[in-house]
């Protein structure tokens, strides 16, 4: 019977209880308890009641009315969660529901049980206050002894096994001894409480280090702000150091503009001849004034483009303050840069501290469980990772001989294959040496045929003496009685018997004259005809062999993959 946990009880009616729910952890072991008449056998009892059926008695049958009985819920390895519904009116009803939703009757439910029963589970899952009568003479431990072995095997063998386990202890643990198994469990528990105290004394230092790294995110976060606000005064700066030139050229511009109506008013007196000259230039310095506008109409563009704005410029003395401090930006950057290098490495040592503990967060570490128990589960939990990887490399050893065998399976049926005759040939040679047997065969024949005719004609023969003998003797008899009538009329049968039987048919004659087999094969090619065919035939046995052999490795091989995913999972 494989290991039934029961998740939930659900009870209409039974005894004191009523429309109840208990339910149940995913611990091995649970523990109910309560005052007197709180129900605690109540519960045992409709337990049983839900797997065997409900007892004859009405001592838990409800006064009030309701329907009685209730559901049992429970997960079991192979189907999964069960659901065990017993209701009893008039008469008793038993449904079991699957967890595929199929809805199972009493036939299942005993299958399950492959065959315990009621008397076999009160013997080992539960007990009565008569197997406790001398428990008041037991200590705290003697007495969990007592419950165990009594609920096992029962009350009386509970004595006869005290010397067994005695010696079993002995034989597990000593006081002062090395070789025992928990002496070597407890030696291996001593070395890794060592190693936990040792951890734990780096997990100090670890926290000292997760503390310098919030200290120094604060003073990067700090530097990070100040390093944008410098940036953002930076390109303030740069921006009014490319429009000041510009600004400069036009100030130029401005005061010689405002020149040229003053010098107008005063003309020279040799101003004809400078126009004279100047109308000479006037072509050039056109084409020259042309580029010019040209010129300005493009400096015109970039000043509008490099419209400076009024608060930039108003803001000349703290854009100067700011490129003098300019150095000392550059040097809070490196500042920067080195206390990142550090965060970075801080960081790594970190991240290589919590890949050593196998944790994600530095939550978890703060949070972590230093309890003796849980020193006890990770010991556990060290195990069972060993025993995994123990189980990988014996899984990994088995995959590559079933690979093998795979593979040289698969050879060795490409090989029978190609041994095997086509279809073609083997009919080619079928068909001939079926011509050779059917003309042996005939051959065969003839000659019976003609030793059935020989004997047939023997017994003819001695027939035809006795019908002849006996035909004489009633002639001799009947003449002398002198019966003329019948005696004439047995010599006129006799003699058309002597004449019918003295033709021979055609057919006769023609089967008493010997054939011989036509064929164009020698019994020599017919015999090397055979052989070939008979060592087809092995070939083909040998083909079937091979395939079968070929299916059990990959059974074998699917096994083993199907072991890998139990093992991942």
């Amino acid at each position: 019977m494989k290991a039934l946990r029961i998740k939930s009880l659900h009870i209409y009616h039974y005894g004191k209880f009523s429309n109840r729910t208990f339910h149940f952890s995913a611990s091995p072991v649970q523990l109910i308890y309560g005052l007197n008449e709180a129900g605690k056998t109540t519960m045992m009892s409709f337990i049983e009641s839900m797997l065997f059926g409900f007892p004859k008695t009405k001592k838990y049958e409800p006064k009030t009315g309701g329907v009685y009985g209730g559901v049992l819920e429970a997960e079991h390895p192979e189907y999964g969660v069960l659901k065990i519904e017993r209701t009893k009116g008039t008469a008793e009803k038993l449904r079991v529901y699957t967890e595929k939703g199929e809805v199972k009757q009493g036939d299942f439910l005993k299958q399950l049980f492959q065959g315990t029963d009621r008397a076999l589970y009160k013997a080992i899952y539960s007990f009565d206050v008569f197997g406790l009568q001398e428990i008041h003479a037991f200590n705290r431990d003697k007495i969990g002894e007592f419950l165990l072995f009594s609920s096992l095997f029962g009350a009386e063998a509970v004595s006869k096994l005290d010397s067994r386990l005695a010696k079993e202890s002995e034989r597990l643990y000593k006081p002062n001894g090395r070789n025992p198994q928990l002496n070597q469990e407890l030696e291996a528990l001593k070395q890794l409480t060592a190693k936990l105290k040792q951890a734990e004394a780096e997990e100090a230092g670890y926290h000292q280090l997760l503390e310098e790294k919030r200290t120094l995110e604060a003073r990067l976060a700090a530097a990070e702000t100040e390093l944008k606000e410098a940036a953002g005064h930076f390109r303030t700066i740069e921006g009014a150091i490319e429009l000041k030139p510009l600004l400069n050229e036009k100030a130029a511009l401005e005061q010689a503009i405002a020149q040229y109506p003053e010098q107008a008013r005063q003309f020279p007196a040799d101003g004809l001849h400078q126009l004279e000259k100047y109308e000479s230039h006037l072509h050039p310095k056109s084409a020259q004034l042309e580029a010019l506008r040209v010129k300005m109409a493009e400096l015109d563009k970039q000043m509008q483009k490099l419209n400076p704005d009024k608060e930039i410029v108003a803001k000349e003395t703290l854009i100067q303050e700011l490129s003098a401090g300019f150095h000392m930006y550059q040097s809070c950057g490196e500042q920067l840069a080195a206390i990142q290098a550090q965060l970075r490495q801080s960081s790594a040592q970190a991240a290589a501290g919590l890949e050593q503990l196998n944790k994600t967060d530095e939550n978890e570490l703060l949070n972590m469980n230093t309890s003796y128990d849980y020193e006890w589960q990770l010991q556990q939990a060290v195990q069972q990772y060993v025993q995994a990887r123990d189980r990988k490399r014996q899984l990994d050893e088995t995959f590559e001989l079933a690979r093998q065998e795979l593979e040289d399976a698969e050879k060795a049926v490409h090989a029978a294959s190609s041994a095997i005759l086509e279809n073609s040939q083997r009919k080619d040679k079928e068909a001939a040496l079926k011509a050779y047997d059917e003309a042996q065969g005939q051959h065969q024949e003839q000659a019976k045929l003609r030793e059935q005719l020989k004997f047939f004609e023997r017994q003819q023969a001695k027939q035809k003496k006795t019908v002849i003998a006996a035909g004489m003797l009633f002639i001799v008899l009947f003449l002398l009685l002198q019966q003329w009538i019948p005696a004439i009329s047995i010599g006129a049968a006799l003699i058309v018997y002597w004449l019918a039987s003295g033709k021979k048919t055609p057919s006769s004659r023609n089967s008493g004259e010997p054939r011989q087999p036509m064929t164009d094969i020698s019994p020599a090619e017919a015999e090397a005809l055979r052989e070939a065919l008979w060592e087809d035939d092995r070939n083909k046995q040998h083909l079937i062999t091979q395939r079968a052999v070929l299916q059990q490795k990959e059974t074998a091989y699917e096994r083993i993959i199907q072991q890998f995913e139990q093992w991942e999972a």
